[in-house]
Parts: structure tokens; C-alpha cells; sequence
């Protein structure tokens, strides 16, 4: 698969916003399963492959270098048959707490997701819900490097 974008981050280091779009395309074999559609029956279970292409628009704003909020939208279809077409929506809150050593941090997140799956060859529609929320430790061996200040992502540092 091809996967091109663009984003840039805006902002002082006290809040910064993050917009991002990246596109992508490829071939793909996908399986659907019939435990997460049963709904499609004999379908669910059968290998469909084609041309896969999609995209996804992401937004993330960081505040005091301690506060993320991240949202994003992601689309993507299999051009062939009966196009079955994944949507995700996705929104997640990090708080970054830093420890004694500041490469090593506390992370408590929480976080939504809904996917919705469509699947043109017997106008089945399905979504799936997902909450989730935790406490994360980030250990950091080596130096401070740019770009480590919520996991590794160098976005957000």
C-alpha cells in the first residue's frame, strides 16, 4: 500500500494544533469474520480482494505539553463486489504526568471509538462501539530525544 499525507503543527509549545490528512491505496485480502458479522453469513467467512483506498483526517491539540485530545475520522473501501466500507470515528484524551527522571512518565487516557461497517452486496450496516481507558507508564532509555513526549509520537513534543 501507498499512504501520502500532509499535517503540520501549529502553536507555542503552550497549546499546539496538529491537523493532518493522509491518503492511501493498495491491494488488500480481506476476511470480514463471522464472529464480528454473523449478519453476512456465508460472506463473512470468504477471502474478498481488490483495490483498497481510504483516508483519514486526524486532529490532535496539546495543551502545557501535559493535556492531548486527539479526534480522527478514517475511511476505507475495497473496490470490488460489494465494496465492504469501513468507517472510524476515534476521539482520546491523554494526561501526561512526568516522573523523577523526565523521560519517564505517567500517562492516564481515556478514549471512543465507533466503527461502522457497510457492505453493499445485502445492505448489511453494523457498528461497533469501543470505550476504553487506562494508566500507561512510559519508560525512556537513552536521552531526551524530540518528538518522545507522549510515547514516541513526535508530534506532540
Amino acid at each position: 500500500a501507498i499512504r501520502l499525507g500532509i499535517g503540520k503543527v501549529y502553536g507555542d509549545g503552550f497549546l499546539n494544533v496538529y491537523p493532518q490528512f493522509t491518503g492511501s491505496f493498495g491491494t488488500g485480502q480481506w476476511v470480514l469474520g463471522s464472529i464480528d458479522h454473523p449478519e453476512l453469513g456465508e460472506d463473512a467467512d470468504r477471502e474478498l480482494s481488490g483495490q483498497e483506498v481510504g483516508f483519514r483526517g486526524r486532529l490532535g491539540i496539546r495543551f502545557m505539553n501535559r493535556i492531548l485530545i486527539t479526534t480522527m475520522y478514517d475511511q476505507r473501501i475495497l473496490i470490488k463486489g460489494p465494496e465492504p466500507k469501513f468507517e472510524t470515528f476515534e476521539a482520546n484524551l491523554v494526561y501526561r504526568i512526568p516522573l523523577k527522571n523526565r523521560r519517564n512518565q505517567l500517562q492516564i487516557f481515556g478514549g471512543w471509538s465507533l466503527e461502522k461497517t457497510t457492505y453493499s452486496g445485502n445492505d448489511f450496516e453494523q457498528e461497533h462501539t469501543m470505550i476504553r481507558a487506562g494508566i500507561r507508564f512510559a519508560f525512556q532509555r537513552g536521552g531526551r530525544k524530540p518528538g518522545s513526549g507522549f510515547g514516541g509520537d513526535p508530534i506532540f513534543d
